[in-house]
C-alpha cells in the first residue's frame, strides 16, 4: 500500500492507495471542520479567472530585450567528455539568468519573466535532430557573433564571452515549452529610427 502525504498550513491530508479501493482521511486543526470530498461534488470552477491567471502565468514567446546585467555561472560536466573539448574535463558551460525589459500584449498583460539559458563552445548534436547541433551550442555560436558584431573581432576566451553576455545589450527569442519560455535565439538590439 502506498501512502502519499501532503501538508498545508491549514490541515493535513494523506490518500492510502492500493490496488483495489482509493480511502481518503483528513486530519484537521482542532478549531475546524472535518471536510470530505464528497462535500465539494459537483461543484465547478471559475472557469473565466483560471484562464485569465493562465494568460499572466505563460509569458508571450517572442522577442525580450536584454538590458539588465545577468548572473553567469562556469561549469564543467566532467560526464560528457569528448575530444577536443574547451577544457579537457568535460563539456564546459556558461550559464546566465536574469530578467528582461518588462514587455506588455494585449493578450496577455505585463509580463517581466526569469529566463536562464546555457551556452558551451563545445560540439553536440541534438538528440532529436542529429544533422543540427544542441541548443548551448547554437546559442554560443550566437554569443559569438554578436560579440563580434559588437568589438570586430572574436572573444578572447570563454570569460570575455561570459561578461559580454552577462553585462550587453541585446535580444533574446523565445519559445514556449512545456516548463514556460526558452530562449532560442540571440541577436543584436533592434535600433530606434
Amino acid at each position: 500500500m502506498a501512502k502519499n502525504q501532503a501538508q498545508t498550513s491549514d490541515y493535513e491530508f494523506s490518500v492510502d492507495t492500493d490496488e483495489t479501493t482509493e480511502k481518503v482521511t483528513n486530519s484537521i486543526p482542532q478549531d475546524g471542520q472535518a471536510l470530505t470530498f464528497e462535500d465539494f461534488e459537483g461543484r465547478g470552477f471559475n472557469s473565466g479567472t483560471i484562464v485569465e491567471d493562465l494568460k499572466k502565468l505563460t509569458p508571450p514567446a517572442g522577442d525580450w530585450e536584454k538590458e539588465d546585467t545577468w548572473t553567469a555561472k562556469i561549469s564543467v560536466n566532467d560526464n560528457d567528455c569528448m575530444p577536443g573539448d574547451y577544457d579537457p574535463r568535460g563539456r564546459t558551460y556558461a550559464t546566465f539568468y536574469g530578467r528582461p525589459k518588462e514587455r506588455t500584449t494585449k493578450d496577455h498583460g505585463t509580463h517581466c519573466p526569469f529566463f536562464s539559458m546555457k551556452i558551451s563552445p563545445d560540439r553536440r548534436f541534438s538528440q532529436n535532430n542529429p544533422e543540427n547541433v544542441d541548443n548551448a551550442r547554437k546559442l554560443f555560436a550566437k554569443a559569438w557573433e554578436l560579440y563580434i558584431a559588437e568589438y570586430g573581432g572574436e572573444p578572447e576566451d570563454i570569460k570575455v564571452l561570459a561578461a559580454f553576455i552577462a553585462h550587453g545589450e541585446f535580444t533574446v527569442r523565445t519559445s514556449n515549452f512545456d516548463n514556460g519560455p526558452f530562449i532560442i535565439d540571440l541577436k543584436a538590439k533592434r535600433q530606434k529610427r
